[in-house]
């Protein structure tokens, strides 16, 4: 038996999250019913993140024990004979016995995703649309600020049970390509709603509700309150994982 990291990619428009759950399908499950379907039992697989419902991810990281010592390329194209069209096996690699999917994460990246042009059906639960003009410059003097270790209590979901909310943004910038704005973050760890909590600020601060120059002021308050609001799920993308 050997531990393996397998690598997926999904669009979560229609499952209610990674994490498997009672109140409806979830992506956890429909990777675990192709295992089963591939190995004939079930297989145990621990997720890199529990996304929420609507989110997508470019690169998903999990893990799971191989009992029958597989090919990795065989099991990936066995287990996208298996997966819903929405959801893709990617690369499958041996790891070492003690990885671990989350716990052994070092750094990951997110974006957000904003369209400002005209309707455009091919980003309808890809993007969140947005009709006001984009001030990058602003947004990314707000941001340059909040980098580095902070805690970053005034970014998190009231009610979230984690105590320790101190983290490090190592990347937080907005770019534009065409009529997609795209907001990057990458940090050692991300609290609840982090992501689109900071996105939902980015765009108070291009609307002037909070000024370019508080970004320190705002962390420092450890106020939810005081950050801007949290963006739809359905622009959130979980882009990257580094090990």
């Amino acid at each position: 038996m050997s531990r393996k990291m397998l690598t997926i990619s999904y669009i979560g428009t229609n499952y209610c999250g990674w994490q498997v759950q009672k109140n409806g399908l979830s992506v956890q499950e429909c990777v675990c019913n192709a295992f089963y379907k591939l190995y004939g039992c079930d297989v145990s697989v621990t997720g890199c993140s529990r996304t929420d419902s609507g989110v997508h991810a470019i690169n998903y990281c999990l893990h799971f024990d191989d009992t029958k010592s597989l090919d990795n390329i065989k099991i990936v194209k066995a287990l996208n004979v298996y997966l819903p069209d929405d959801i893709a096996a990617i690369s499958c690699v041996d790891v070492k016995s003690d990885f671990h999917a989350r716990y052994s994460c070092k750094e990951k990246t997110y974006k957000y995703k904003i369209y400002i042009g005209e309707r455009n059906p091919f980003l309808n639960n890809r993007a969140y649309r947005y009709y006001k003009d984009i001030d990058i410059e602003k947004i990314n003097n707000f941001a340059k600020n909040l980098l580095g270790k902070h805690d970053f209590t005034s970014f998190c979901s009231a009610g979230s049970s984690v105590e320790d909310k101190v983290r490090t943004l190592k990347e937080a910038y907005a770019s534009v390509e065409d009529d997609v704005i795209t907001f990057t973050f990458t940090a050692d760890g991300f609290l609840y709603n982090m992501v689109r909590i900071l996105s939902g600020t980015f765009l108070a601060v291009n609307e002037g509700k909070i000024n370019e120059n508080d970004a320190i002021r705002i962390l420092e308050s450890k106020s939810r309150e005081m950050a801007g609001n949290t963006l739809p799920a359905h622009g959130l993308y979980l882009y990257n994982i580094k090990y």
